[in-house]
């Protein structure tokens, strides 16, 4: 996770998982222009967020209603571990 934090200048302070989940998406996002490669990206990063430590309500407002991740069945199985 380290190599992640220092592809952002100034790099992201992490306080929760949640902060940990943007910065995936975030480090994703600079992919956009290659779909595979960010899915890639994305299917190796999110399962390093500590899902058990993520309120339900982060998970049901903001994780379910991303709509660039849904397709990704990494993250389904994610959801309905947590």
């Amino acid at each position: 996770m380290h190599g992640l934090l220092t592809c952002f200048s100034p790099p992201p302070t992490i306080r929760s998982e949640q902060d940990v989940y943007k910065a995936v998406l975030m480090y994703a996002d600079k992919f956009k222009e290659d779909p595979e490669k960010r899915d890639g990206v994305l299917n190796m990063l999110l399962p390093k967020v500590r899902w058990v430590f993520v309120p339900p309500e982060f998970l049901v407002d903001t994780v379910e209603s991303e709509a660039s991740i849904q397709h990704l069945p990494i993250v389904h199985q994610l959801l309905h571990e947590t």
